[in-house]
């Protein structure tokens, strides 16, 4: 992992794998959720008003 470099920011987003991005980093970070930085972004929705 790149933490044992140093790195401590993780940037995802739900539309990466459709949703596979944030589990896999989920079973990564298992156990170091203290030492990361996670960002996360969700998509807008197409939906438009009435």
């Amino acid at each position: 992992m790149a933490g044992h470099s140093g790195v401590n920011l993780i940037d995802t987003a739900d539309v990466y794998r459709k949703d596979d991005s944030e589990r896999v980093i989920g079973l990564a970070i298992a156990g170091r959720r203290d030492e990361v930085v996670l960002a996360s972004s969700q998509r807008r929705s197409r939906v438009l008003p009435d």
